[in-house]
């Protein structure tokens, strides 16, 4: 395989990791996100899962970040390692991949994206058992582990501009 494959191979596999991350965070999140981010539409239920499958691999990449699923620092990565692989993939005769380039976009895609495992929300519901429980109560160790890692709220929807 020659380089240039190589880095395509893994940024498709960490596009595609984060198509499933975005799934797993929620449909509904991802929707609002899209709309207050004048990101192309995403729609409520079923079809909402289709509707990521078709996202651009850019896009994504911006609705990623707004969900607070990669930091600012890994969006910008992320962007630039996506802008060598279409490089790669549309000036063949003028551009090869260096070893860099595989290097980049190697370390990019397994830091920013495939070394994690998908962020799973916390749903109103658990906390609601909680609160309207009778007695003594502590929260589930998952519960908190979860909350440890929830975007900074509002983060998501902010409307300032990347």
């Amino acid at each position: 395989m020659d380089p240039s494959s190589a880095c395509q191979r893994l940024l498709n596999a960490a596009v595609q990791d984060l198509r499933e991350k975005v799934q797993i965070a929620g449909i509904d999140i991802a929707s609002e996100v899209a709309a207050a981010h004048k990101l192309p539409p995403i729609n409520r239920g079923d079809r909402g899962a289709e509707d990521i499958e078709n996202y651009s691999t850019a896009k994504l990449i911006d609705l990623s970040y707004r969900m607070g699923l990669l930091s600012r620092a890994e969006w910008r990565k992320m962007t630039r390692a996506y802008d060598i692989r279409r490089d790669l993939e549309h000036e063949d005769a003028e551009y090869e991949a260096g070893i860099e380039d595989c290097i980049y976009i190697f370390k990019t895609c397994v830091d920013a994206v495939l070394s994690r495992d998908p962020i799973t929300l916390i749903h109103v519901s658990e906390v609601k058992q909680i609160v309207q429980a009778s007695g003594p109560v502590a929260a589930d160790p998952d519960l908190l582990t979860d909350y440890e890692h929830a975007p900074t709220p509002g983060s998501w929807r902010s409307s300032s501009s990347c």
